[in-house]
């Protein structure tokens, strides 16, 4: 049944979608009795900031289920538990954890007004990305000085790989190489 059902007197919805705790029924009935959040004022404690979107508190009755976008989410079903937030604030609840706290526990205040991400975040994101970066970087080197090994070498080297190292050197590998190797770990996995 839809939603919305035309009658000579304008629009209606029906009472099954005005009861429904769907994504969607949620955030349109938020609207319609609510308004538009543009009207309001941040209610993240010290911003002084227009709020632009509702944004849900992360108290009371929720569910999880795919978006409009397929992304898995989670939405209260009570608006009464949805408050007006600028766009950083909405992001930082949305992204998960709290207006003082990211979602793996580290101090909001040091964000920016740019990123919803903290700064140990950041700097955690960084240099991961370096080390991959570094590492991708050296693999074709590291790939050819391994050709030069002799088989039983070459597994005892790559045994001592992380599986991020691994997997950065199996594109430089020949293919006689990686078949042999297929081979050797398929004949210790087989029982004798």
């Amino acid at each position: 049944m839809s939603p919305i059902t035309a009658t000579p007197s304008g629009i209606r919805w029906s009472t099954t979608y005005a009861r429904s705790t769907t994504y969607g029924a949620i955030h349109s009935r938020l609207r319609r009795t609510r308004g538009r959040a543009a009207g309001y004022a941040c209610t993240a404690e010290g911003c002084d900031r227009p709020a632009r979107y509702w944004s849900w508190d992360r108290r009371g009755p929720s569910r999880t289920g795919l978006n409009a976008d397929g992304r898995p989410v989670v939405w209260g079903t009570d608006i009464a538990t949805y408050s007006p937030r600028c766009p950083q604030h909405a992001a930082f609840i949305d992204h998960g954890g709290t207006d003082t706290r990211c979602p793996f526990g580290h101090d909001r205040a040091t964000a920016g007004r740019k990123h919803t991400e903290c700064r140990a975040c950041h700097r955690i994101r960084n240099r991961t990305r370096y080390r991959r970066n570094r590492m991708n970087a050296q693999a074709p080197d590291v790939a050819a000085a391994i050709q030069t090994l002799d088989f039983p070498d070459l597994v005892a080297f790559l045994d001592g790989l992380t599986f991020g190292a691994y997997a950065a050197l199996v594109p430089h590998l020949s293919t006689t190489t990686i078949r042999r190797l297929f081979d050797h770990y398929a004949a210790l996995e087989t029982p004798a």
